[in-house]
This record gives structure tokens, sequence and C-alpha cells, in this order.
């Protein structure tokens, strides 16, 4: 890539050597080419090369033989064996199958719209059904965390140590979100795995949304294909040291999409940058909500700069320290809310006497009704839950009540398809006082809900039309 960042391809001579003048006290990047038809055994290495003032050039991370001479190369491609490579053709089955194919059992799933046809390209959904090539939602998810260290970010801490606490974090929090009925079984490489390049090499900054995650991840598990059998997890977590600088790798996402390896494939999991240590305890918050994306679930804000839905989740802020508790929306699309704890209401079951349900607290593991939802039309659902100080939702005594908000099958990710409504004299910016007290009502799209009765064990709305 030259100064101005635009990339040349440049043909070698006939001896495979390669002339440039480039200018001095400039920086440039070049990735090293697979041969043709060879792509599906060698990866590009991207490399960077600093000029100094007088003219003297180095490769960074990488040192000149006696001679002056820098090797590079490419990275080797895991080839799969026949048993493997059948796995990786399920995956992709898997991955095509589009919504339709999904058979609705209540008039509450409302179908995704956003991607009606998917693919690995499809990686998270607001609507049915959940992206199949997800963590599973039941049973144990046996998860791997890779410790990750750099020439410029070195791992002082013993990631046993450093991980473990962060790993029960996690765990807890979604043994509690799924009622018991999920666990994750983590394992943590006992040592740092030293990376030959530094994040810079993959032009990762301050920004979020900055740099190649797919290259980075790809050059990483190469590294340590051979001495991991990655066939045995579900989840892959690549973790940074602690004082890795936010201008190195601000943020770290979620993992999915595959890369496929010698023992089958990773399709889920999460990238960390040093956003997971924005703030103490700041750790397994990002990696619960990142772990969200793994489940298929939407950021459910507006482009990281608005709220829609409010700080009313972890996957609408993360680094909320107050009501962090899965929606019940999200708990019902991943299957954790089962029918018989929904109250589904047609409109067309509604009069202006209204129908009356009693909600128990979203939080606890009982057999209560724990949401009311509507569908406002095929696309689009409105939600009612009860929320309460108890779990992980840290909310003051005057702001529990009932949540009402919306769900919008045609708004993607990040787009603000979730949208809390308030209640009247709400004005806290994230929505904290949002939630409806005793003889509140609000309408929405001609359906009305009134709280007519609380406790500490839950709440009572009527749901009527005018």
């Amino acid at each position: 890539m030259t100064a101005d960042g635009v990339f040349q391809f440049l043909a070698a001579n006939a001896d495979g050597s390669l002339y440039l003048q480039l200018a001095a006290s400039t920086r440039y990047e070049f990735d090293t080419v697979e041969p043709n038809g060879s792509a599906t055994t060698l990866q590009r290495r991207r490399y960077q090369v600093d000029v100094a003032p007088s003219g003297a050039a180095t490769v960074q991370d990488q040192d000149a033989d006696a001679r002056g001479v820098v090797a590079v190369t490419l990275a080797m491609t895991a080839v799969a064996g026949p048993e493997v490579q059948q796995r990786q053709d399920a995956l992709r089955a898997i991955a095509a199958q589009p919504v339709a194919s999904f058979r609705q059992t209540s008039q509450c799933q409302l179908l995704d719209t956003v991607s009606p046809q998917r693919s690995f390209g499809t990686d998270v959904s607001a609507g049915f059904p959940r992206v199949r090539t997800r963590l599973p939602s039941f049973g144990r998810v046996r998860s791997l965390i890779i410790p990750v260290d750099f020439p410029e970010a070195t791992g002082k801490d013993d990631p046993g140590i450093l991980f473990t606490p962060l790993a029960k974090e996690v765990s807890d929090f979604y043994a509690r979100q799924s009622y018991g009925r999920l666990a994750f079984d983590f394992e943590i490489l006992p040592n740092w795995v030293r990376m030959p390049f530094n994040p810079s090499n993959y032009g990762f900054t301050a920004v979020n949304g900055s740099g190649d995650f797919t290259s980075y991840r790809n050059n990483i598990f190469a590294m340590i294909d051979k001495q991991v059998d990655f066939s045995q997890y579900d989840a892959v977590y690549i973790l940074v040291p602690k004082d890795l600088p936010m201008s190195k790798m601000g943020y770290g996402p979620a993992i999915t999409g595959p890369t496929f390896t010698l023992t089958g494939y990773i399709i889920n999991g999460a990238t960390g940058g040093a956003d997971m240590y924005l703030s103490p305890g700041n750790e397994w918050r990002w990696m619960a909500h990142e772990t969200g994306h793994a489940f298929g679930l939407v950021d459910e804000d507006l482009d990281h700069k608005t709220q829609t839905l409010g700080h009313w989740g972890i996957m609408a802020m993360n680094r909320s320290r107050n009501a962090i508790e899965h929606i019940g929306w999200d708990r019902y699309l991943m299957g954790w809310l089962p029918e018989e704890q929904v109250a589904c209401l047609p409109m067309a079951c509604l009069g202006s006497n209204g129908i009356s349900v009693t909600l128990g607290p979203l939080v606890r593991q009982s057999l209560d009704t724990k949401a009311a939802m509507v569908p406002l039309s095929s696309t689009k659902i409105l939600v009612m839950e009860s929320r309460k100080n108890e779990g992980y939702d840290h909310i003051a005594s005057n702001n529990e009540g009932v949540l009402v908000y919306t769900v919008d099958m045609t708004i993607g990710t990040l787009k603000g398809g979730y949208r809390t409504v308030r209640r009247p004299g709400s004005i806290d910016p994230a929505f904290e006082d949002a939630a409806l007290r005793v003889g509140e009502s609000v309408t929405v799209d001609g359906v009305t809900v009134t709280v007519t009765a609380s406790s500490k064990d839950g709440d009572t709305v009527k749901v009527s039309l005018p």
C-alpha cells in the first residue's frame, strides 16, 4: 500500500526479485500474495515497512539477516481430512437455510425480514428463527480462551489468574439468563501465545470498527491450529493483555464468521480489544455482550451513539451497572422463555374491556408468566415485562415496574429496532425511569397498556383497544 493509502499489485522479475524506490520518512504496507490456484492452501500476510529519513528501510517485527535481507512468507492454510470436510460442508448447509424453512408455533414468533435468505454473512437477527450457526442456547457450551500477546504489548499476568474470574462471571450470568438451561465450560490456555506481529499491522486504531479482524483471527488460528483440536469447542475467545493501549486496538468484536481449521471450524466467540478493560469489572460485561452476538442477538441501540431501548439490557449497553438482564424478547428468541410463560395476545382477541395479565419478575427462575406480547403487525411486536431490583438488575425502587417496548423485524442490528415506550413524565436520557408504575398507561399503535397492580412478586397489566 502506498503512502496515500492506495494498494497496488506489483509483479516480480523473472528471478523473483522486486525493486522499488520508496520515499524517505514514510510508512508502507505490503501483502504477500498466493500464486494462482493456491488460495485453498496459502493465506496472504501483511507486513509494515518504515523508511527512515536516511533511506534505511525496516520491516516491523521482522529481523534482517547478516546481508540485510528480511524473509517474508505466506501462511499455510489448514487442509482438512474427509471427515472434517464433511462437518464443514454440513455447517455451510445449516448456514444457508432460509427463514422460510422455520415453522412458527405462535403468532408472536415474528419472522426476521432483514435477512430472509441466509448464509455465513448472516450473523445476528431480531426475529425468528435464531441464526442457526450460532451457539446452542441449551446444554453445555464448551469454550476456549486463547491468551495472545504482542511484541509491543506483552502479557505480564498469569492467564489463568487473569481470566478465570472473567470466565466464571460470564458462566454465572448466562446460567441465570437461561433460568438454568445453559452452562459454560471454560478452558484457558495456560500461557500467553506470542504473536509475531502487532495489532497495528492489521490497521487497528482506537476507532470502533477499524482494522481487518478476519485476517487477524485467521492468522492467530493458523499459528496454533496444530496444537489445538478446535472441534472440541463451541466458542473460542481471543483475549489480550490488560495494558494493551486503546490506540493499538480499541475495540474487539464477536466472532460470527467461519474460520476453517484442520479439525473443523471456529464460528462463534469473541476477539478482545482494549475496550474490555475500560473500567474495573467491565471485562466480563464486555465478554457477556459479545457472547450475546455469538448467540445471534443484535446490538439494541442506534449506531452505538444514541439509545432507543435505553439501559435495559446488556445488548443495549454492556457498560451499564444498572439493568443488564437480557430482555424478555431475547429470552423468547433464545428459547429460554417457553410458550407457556409468554402471554401472546393477538389484537383480534383484545377489546375495550381488555385482557389482564399478571407478570412475574423477569429475573426470577419460576413458572410465572414472564412477558405479555401483542403482534402489532407481521413485523412489529409490543412486549411488556416486570423488572425488579434483583439479580443483575440494579434498579432504584422508584424505577421498578413494567417495561414496555417494541421490536421491529424489518430493522437490523445497530439501527434502533428495539424501542422503549416511556411512561408519562419519563425524562432520563438512558430511559432508566421509563417503566410503568401502578395507574400509568401508554398507548402504542392503538393498543393501551395500563398497570393495575404491583408488588415485589410482580405486576398486573391490562391490555386493551379503544
